[in-house]
C-alpha cells in the first residue's frame, strides 16, 4: 500500500478518508469561529522530520529533466524499489505514467477506460482523481460558503492568473504570465458582464498587482477569497491558512462557467479538473 507524504493535505479539509495527513497546526488567520479537529493519535511522524529521506529505502527527487523507472519506462516496481519508496515532486508526472502499457491495462481493469490499449489523457486522469478524492469537508464548505453565496445562481467568470517573477507576491525566476496577458482579457470580461449584469468574476492569483487591477475594474462584481492569506503553499513558510485559501480557490474555480487560465500552471490544470460544468476555457 502506498503512503503519500504531502504537507498540503490536512485531514480535516476532505470528506474522503485520505490515508496520510501532515498538517497539525490550527488556523491562525481570520477563521475565528472555526477550529479544525485535533490531530489524530496516529499523526504522521514524517510531517516535519528533517530525516525524511533516511526513513525510506529508495528516494526519487522528481524533476522534469530526469527519467525514472516506473514513471518514464516500464519496470517491476517491487524489484526496482524493494522495501519502500519516497517520491518527492513539485511537478505533475501523471502524463508520463499514463503512457505506460501497464498503466493502461490497470485503468482498463478498473473500468476507467473502454480498452486496454486506450491512453487516458492527463486532464481526464486529474479530473477523475480530484473529483473523487478531494471532496471538501463540512469544515471547508463553511469557509467557502460566503463566497459561494455570492456566486449562487449566477454566471461566473473564473480567472486564475499565475504570474510568477516580479509580478507575483513571492519572488521566483519563472514567468508564467505578464501583466499585458491579463490586462487584455479585461475588456472581454467586461463584455460578458455587460450582457449579464448579475454575473460575477472570481479571481485566484499569486499577485497583489492583478488583484488591485481586478478590484478597480470589476468592483462589487468581484469575488476573491480575501479573508485568508495568499501564500506559496510549496514553500516552508506556508501555514494551514494559506493552504485553506488555495484549496478554496480551486473549489471555486470548479464552480465557474467560464475559465481564464494560465498556460503551464498546475494550479490552473487542477482547477479545470475540479470543474463539472463543462466551462468555456480561455488560456491567457
Amino acid at each position: 500500500m502506498s503512503l503519500v507524504v504531502a504537507p498540503a493535505l490536512p485531514r480535516h479539509f476532505f470528506s474522503f478518508p485520505l490515508a496520510n495527513f501532515t498538517y497539525h497546526r490550527k488556523l491562525r488567520h481570520s477563521l475565528r469561529t472555526l477550529q479544525p479537529p485535533p490531530s489524530p493519535p496516529d499523526f504522521n511522524p514524517y510531517s516535519s522530520n528533517p530525516s525524511l529521506k533516511r526513513s525510506f529505502a529508495h528516494v526519487i527527487n522528481y524533476s522534469w529533466e530526469g527519467r525514472y523507472a516506473g514513471i518514464h519506462r516500464e519496470t517491476n516496481f517491487s524489484a526496482a524499489y524493494p522495501g519502500n519508496l519516497l517520491v518527492i515532486s513539485m511537478h505533475q508526472f501523471a502524463g508520463e505514467v499514463l503512457k505506460l502499457p501497464s498503466a493502461q491495462r490497470k485503468l482498463h481493469a478498473l473500468g476507467v477506460t473502454r480498452s486496454a490499449a486506450h491512453r487516458l489523457d492527463e486532464l481526464s486522469w486529474y479530473r477523475l482523481c480530484v473529483q473523487n478524492v478531494f471532496r471538501p469537508s463540512a469544515y471547508v464548505m463553511e469557509v467557502a460558503r460566503p463566497y459561494l453565496e455570492r456566486m449562487e445562481g449566477r454566471t461566473v467568470v473564473g480567472v486564475h492568473a499565475r504570474m510568477g517573477n516580479h509580478n507575483g507576491k513571492w519572488h521566483e525566476s519563472t514567468v508564467f504570465l505578464r501583466m499585458g496577458n491579463v490586462a487584455k482579457q479585461v475588456p472581454k470580461i467586461h463584455a460578458a458582464l455587460k450582457k449579464d449584469p448579475e454575473s460575477r468574476v472570481f479571481l485566484s492569483t499569486d499577485s497583489d498587482k492583478v488583484e488591485a487591477l481586478f478590484k478597480r475594474e470589476f468592483g462589487d462584481s468581484l469575488v476573491i477569497v480575501d479573508s485568508l492569506p495568499r501564500m506559496h503553499v510549496g514553500k516552508s513558510s506556508a501555514n494551514e491558512a494559506g493552504v485553506m485559501r488555495s484549496f478554496v480557490d480551486l473549489y471555486l474555480l470548479g464552480q465557474c462557467n467560464v475559465l481564464y487560465l494560465t498556460p503551464r500552471s498546475g494550479f490552473s490544470h487542477i482547477g479545470l479538473a475540479m470543474n463539472r460544468k463543462n466551462p468555456v476555457v480561455v488560456y491567457m
